[in-house]
């Protein structure tokens, strides 16, 4: 039971993450993290509603000194050693669900240089590595223009086996 439940709001926050306005001012990774912060801390509080916990679900680099410290706890729950620390951009963890690795990329319009290819296997190999101590992951990756049209068959087949195999919905999308 608490891997279907777990399933569904996985899949529920990938796909409203999916939906999510991205301002057009947003031009890095972190102004992305904190563009989409408050909608996303407002969807969990209402589908994971806390009772009477008295700690957070949805942790993040933090706004506050609060949240920084909230960060700072749980870092040895979220680091997944694997020759190096691997910690995601933002973690949600859930009694009901275990826990999500939430992983950002915001790939740039550039000549060359940094291409989104490139970002999705970075962002893909990040998300695999959170996969191996956590049950779930969502790796979102958000586009300003690809030089070229993105093949809709392989990125469906991707997606498709990220969930099936690793349980790590994929979100890739324009700004």
């Amino acid at each position: 039971m608490r891997k279907a439940f777990g399933e569904r709001f996985v899949q529920k926050l990938g796909k409203f993450i999916e939906r999510i306005r991205i301002p057009s001012t947003v031009r890095t990774e972190a102004e992305l993290e904190l563009a989409v912060l408050a909608t996303l801390k407002a969807f969990v509080q209402r589908a994971l509603p806390r009772r009477k916990r008295k700690t957070p679900i949805l942790y993040h680099h933090g706004t506050t000194a609060e949240e920084k410290r909230w960060w700072s706890r749980t870092k040895a729950l979220q680091a997944v050693r694997l020759f190096g620390t691997n910690v995601s951009d933002m973690f949600i963890v859930h009694p009901r669900i275990g826990a999500i690795a939430v992983e950002f990329k915001y790939v740039k319009e550039a000549r060359g240089s940094v291409k989104l290819t490139s970002q999705i296997q970075r962002a893909v190999g990040q998300s695999i590595i959170a996969t191996l101590r956590h049950p779930f992951g969502i790796c979102a990756i958000v586009y300003r223009k690809p030089k070229k049209s993105l093949p809709e068959g392989k990125l469906k087949a991707l997606k498709r086996t990220l969930w099936e195999k690793h349980r790590i919905y994929l979100v890739i999308r324009p700004q």
